[in-house]
Formats: structure tokens, sequence, C-alpha cells
């Protein structure tokens, strides 16, 4: 039986535990650079919801690798359609990471309570750690009107859907006190928190 020296052994197996350390930090790299991105268009969706200055944005839409979503962004911008960018970052996000659930329930921010009962819209915003909830009109994937108001906030992940016609009485009424539910849903990119605003029986708070 002829036996393989161990400098032959050495020789032969070198070179493919050097490659095997390449694959693996190149691997490394391309799952960093991808995190990197993730985090970048999270950003963007965020500067939009949180109505910050929008001059950041050409930063952001820089360090978007995909040049088609990086145009479609900024044709969105231009048409000042911010409600419609969270949609495309959302779609992107899926269609790019189908085998990976971003987000688990320990990623997401946590509520400790799970039903909210006659408080008004400051109270509330109070209760989840907001200043302002900007909302949009909520459409379904064929772009057709759901008649609901939709807020998202994309980094602590956690949606408020309001009726129009709640949304409308609130508008003539702030003091309009609500019921708040609360709900634990996994959509494509994973885990997110769901708020429903519901209208009490009564209409103020006592004092």
């Amino acid at each position: 039986m002829n036996l393989m020296s161990v400098k032959e052994k050495i020789r032969i197996t070198k070179p493919v535990i050097l490659s095997l350390k390449s694959f693996i930090f190149w691997v490394h790299h391309y799952q960093m650079n991808n995190m990197d991105e993730i985090n970048n268009l999270i950003a963007i969706q965020s500067a939009i919801q949180l109505k910050e200055d929008y001059k950041g944005l050409d930063a952001l839409i820089d360090t978007i690798s995909d040049l088609k979503l990086a145009q479609e962004i900024i044709n969105e911008v231009k048409r000042r359609n911010f409600g419609n960018i969270s949609s495309i970052i959302d779609t992107y996000l899926f269609d790019n990471n189908q085998d990976n659930v971003l987000y688990k329930k320990n990623d997401i921010k946590q509520f400790d309570f799970s039903y909210i009962e006659k408080c008004n819209t400051k109270q509330i915003k109070k209760s989840i750690g907001v200043f302002q909830l900007p909302f949009y009109q909520e459409k379904n994937r064929e772009g057709f009107d759901t008649g609901l108001y939709s807020h998202w906030d994309s980094l602590s992940r956690f949606a408020v859907l309001i009726d129009k016609g709640l949304a409308e009485e609130l508008k003539k009424d702030p003091e309009l006190l609500l019921n708040l539910t609360k709900e634990l849903l996994l959509d494509e990119l994973g885990y997110y928190t769901s708020f429903n605003y519901r209208k009490t029986s009564f209409k103020y708070i006592n004092s």
C-alpha cells in the first residue's frame, strides 16, 4: 500500500484550506454588506415616516447597490409619493430575503399592554412611545383603496390602522375616546405588532 507522505498531504490540503477560508470570508463579507443595505433601506423608510429632512435621503439612496430599486425610489421622491416608498422597500426586502425571516419576536419593539380602553389619541401615542402618528391611505396589492389609513414604523416593526370614517371624526374631535387593540402578526419579513383604533361608547374623559 502506498502511503501519502505528510508533506504531500499538507501540499494538497493547504490550497483547499485556503480556498475554504476565502469562501467563508466572502460569505461573511456578502452578509455584512447585505445587512448594511437592509439597514439603509430601513433608515430610508424611517426618515420618510418621521417626516425628517429629506436632504439626507440622497446619501442613503446612493448606497443602494440595486440601480433599478434606487431609480424607483428616486422617481417616487420626485413625485412626492412618500407613502409608496415603504411598500416598494418591503417588497424588495421580501423578494431578496425569502429564505430568511428577518425579524423574530425579540427583534421588534415590545409593548407591556395587550389592550387600551377609553383613551384619547394623545394618551395612545404616549403608550406606544411616539410623538407623532402620520397616517397614509392604505391600499391593497392591486392599488385599490381599502377604506383604512395606516401608520408603519419600520424600526420598531409596528403598524397602526384606523378606519377612514373614524379618522374623519378624530379630525373634528381630537378628544374622542378610543380603544386600542394589539395583535402580533407575521408577514413576509417576520413578526410585527398591529394596533387598531376602535371607537368606544364613551365620548369624553370624565374630568
